[in-house]
């Protein structure tokens, strides 16, 4: 349920509805950081950086860790790593235009994802830790299937 819950108050969140579906406020500019945005070119974006921070968290969740080890310092790194680089896609010019709302819907769902891999990675959970890399999957391959040119 807390997983079901958090996934669906993110995408209300990034379609600008609040918890009773009533239209909210957009926030403040001074309330919201702005990091840079991704490189213009999407593509090379993805493959250089937002598919190499997974590579790494995949590598260290399911082949570097023996169950029962704390997590150790180059899984919360590449962790970190991936969550900068799925934050930046809601920021970038694909997700920004009239058609970008689904666009903008797959950053938001990738970055709960992200989260979720997070914490199932530093409490040792490899059941949610399976979970969330499925999701994060899924994820990527349903932006895939709209977006990739």
């Amino acid at each position: 349920m807390k997983t079901t819950t958090l996934l669906l108050s993110s995408t209300l969140a990034v379609l600008g509805l609040g918890p009773h579906l009533q239209p909210t406020a957009p926030p403040t500019p001074s309330a919201v950081p702005s990091p840079a945005a991704p490189a213009p070119d999407l593509q090379q974006f993805m493959e250089k950086e937002l598919n190499s921070a997974l590579t790494d968290v995949s590598y260290q969740v399911f082949h570097a860790r023996r169950s029962g080890d704390a997590p150790a310092p180059e899984l919360v790194e590449a962790l970190e790593r991936l969550s900068t680089k799925a934050s930046l896609l809601a920021h970038h010019p694909r997700g920004q235009d009239a058609d970008g709302t689904s666009f903008r819907i797959y950053s938001v769902q990738l970055q709960v994802a992200v989260r979720g891999l997070t914490e199932a990675s530093l409490e040792g959970d490899e059941v949610q830790q399976r979970f969330w890399m499925t999701h994060v999957s899924s994820v990527c391959n349903s932006c895939h299937a709209e977006y990739r040119e």
